[in-house]
């Protein structure tokens, strides 16, 4: 059974953010994804859309069955990861979009430390909270540079590359902590 929007906020206002996940064959992996945002839905609120990019797996009925408030968009061919992305954020509302796969999972306390952090620091454009993988370490792979051919020479060369081709960025990290612990 689905909840409710919360009532935090009113029958009119826009939600704090829109997020955007594209599926494709992936039915069991959504419903956990969505789960877990209907579980940890942000105090400013949200609204969800799913891309079904002509999936024959049952996902789009799935969805309209268990999460009526989810809006389904179920193309008729593979639009591909970046244009089913578009076609929602191109439909929503929210000053904020979470562009998320449908094998991720939130756990409590990450979206309105993300959202606070986007309030008050103006001169972020983008952020992402810690990833951990099924046993709660980190997912190292999470971690990348701004990509530059610098940066992917080294990552596919690994040690053999030179440390001064490796990829380097310039980001605002919070400290190292459980995701449901997470502070800008």
């Amino acid at each position: 059974m689905a909840k409710e929007r919360s009532s935090s906020l009113g029958a009119n206002a826009i939600p704090a953010a829109d997020v955007v996940i594209v599926s494709y064959r992936s039915r069991e992996l959504v419903r956990a994804c969505l789960s877990s945002l209907r579980d940890h839905e942000p105090q400013a609120g949200m609204r969800v859309f799913v891309v079904d990019n002509a999936s024959s797996d049952g996902t789009v009925e799935m969805i309209r069955s268990d999460f009526p408030n989810v809006e389904v968009i179920a193309s008729e061919r593979n639009l591909g990861f970046g244009a089913g992305n578009n076609l929602a954020i191109r439909r929503g509302s929210s000053r904020y979009v979470l562009a998320l796969n449908p094998d991720a999972r939130l756990a409590s306390n990450v979206l309105d430390p993300l959202i606070r952090l986007l309030d008050e620091r103006r001169e972020v454009g983008v952020c992402g909270c810690r990833l951990v993988k099924e046993d709660d370490s980190f997912d190292h792979a999470s971690k990348r540079s701004f990509p530059t051919v610098a940066g992917a020479l080294g990552h596919f060369l690994g040690s053999a590359a030179p440390h001064a081709l490796r990829g380097r960025s310039r980001s605002i990290e919070p400290p190292m902590s459980r995701p449901d612990r997470l502070t800008p």
